[in-house]
């Protein structure tokens, strides 16, 4: 047994490689977030001074996964988290709706959003991945989120969804496994929007765009 200051590099890499001599890859990622979460909050609470979490071996063998939320899973996640947060709900309708990453929904900020003349509402994502800009064009839903999240603002905080990344990953872990989803991630969320507009008829490239 050890104290979480005293574990090191050395002891993860150890610990990934005993637990993949008896559970899939996949498992033992799921192992590994549940332990990382817990240093990153150690870290956080000042806990720890460092973290141990630094050119850890990767886990390989994990086969890339599709999922894609029905309808009927979409109401009940949504039923679900305004039971656990009242701005948990639109989290997850922005998600659907931009088809934005999580990462990029969690830095976005007011200065980010631009209203047109013509009614029209643009999000400027800036810190895409690989540094590209793009332009997301507000459906009716988003718009109606940000007024929500407008009078929802913390003061000294710009960001459109001001929690932390710790509170939204416990809010959100407890909706999915209160709606019987815990095998999805904030990212389904990002795949199902691009699904949804597949159907609906956009054609390839536009949507990779």
């Amino acid at each position: 047994t050890k104290t979480l200051s005293s574990i090191s590099r050395t002891d993860i890499n150890s610990w990934i490689a005993k637990q993949l001599t008896t559970h899939q890859p996949a498992t033992v990622k799921r192992q590994y977030n549940t332990l990382r979460a817990i240093i990153n909050d150690a870290l956080h609470s000042g806990l720890i001074e460092s973290s141990p979490l630094v050119r850890i071996d990767p886990i390989r063998g994990i086969q890339p996964r599709q999922r894609f939320l029905s309808d009927e899973e979409l109401t009940i996640l949504l039923a679900k988290a305004q039971e656990v947060q009242d701005w948990l709900p639109d989290f997850i309708l922005w998600q659907l709706h931009s088809g934005m990453r999580k990462g990029e929904t969690q830095q976005l900020a007011w200065s980010d959003v631009r209203r047109l003349p013509d009614d029209k509402v643009i999000v400027q994502v800036k810190r895409a991945k690989g540094d590209k800009f793009r332009t997301v064009v507000a459906t009716e839903t988003m718009k109606s989120v940000l007024s929500r999240q407008w009078n929802r603002r913390v003061e000294g905080d710009e960001r459109v969804f001001p929690v932390s990344k710790m509170t939204l990953r416990r809010r959100w872990e407890k909706a999915r496994r209160e709606a019987g989803l815990e095998e999805v991630s904030v990212h389904d969320l990002r795949r199902t929007n691009a699904t949804h507009a597949a159907v609906a008829g956009i054609d390839l490239r536009t949507l990779a765009g």
